[in-house]
């Protein structure tokens, strides 16, 4: 795996319907305290950093499998949206991403419903 690094705009990562949205994270305060950090093969180093005057995640890994996630309730009749916004740095080489071998992403959203399969 190549060496990338992803940016997550803090504005465009939130759920939102009509006048009602709820803020998955503020990272204009540049904490992930309230986040948790899981790794399945090393971790990938993710830092608060500011980005064309945003406060951003910034994500970078060199052979890594990793996922920073936070557990939160949400009724989905009243906040049924996602907003979610990233850029990548470095693309990936990957030629057929449906092969085992091209079973690599950048970045990946998973929305875990509860008493539902989850992925890890």
């Amino acid at each position: 795996m190549s060496l990338r690094s992803l940016y997550v705009i803090l504005c465009l990562s939130s759920f939102m319907v009509n006048a009602e949205s709820i803020n998955i994270s503020q990272f204009a305060n540049s904490s992930l305290d309230d986040w948790q950090h899981k790794s399945f093969k090393a971790y990938t180093q993710y830092q608060i950093v500011s980005l064309n005057k945003h406060s951003v995640l910034r994500a970078e890994g060199t052979d890594v499998a990793s996922s920073l996630y936070k557990e939160i309730h949400i009724d989905l009749e009243k906040t049924p949206y996602l907003n979610w916004s990233w850029r990548i740095d470095t693309p990936l080489n990957i030629n057929d991403e449906q092969s085992k071998a091209g079973d690599d992403f950048a970045a990946r959203i998973y929305l875990i419903v509860e008493g539902k399969w989850f992925f890890w």
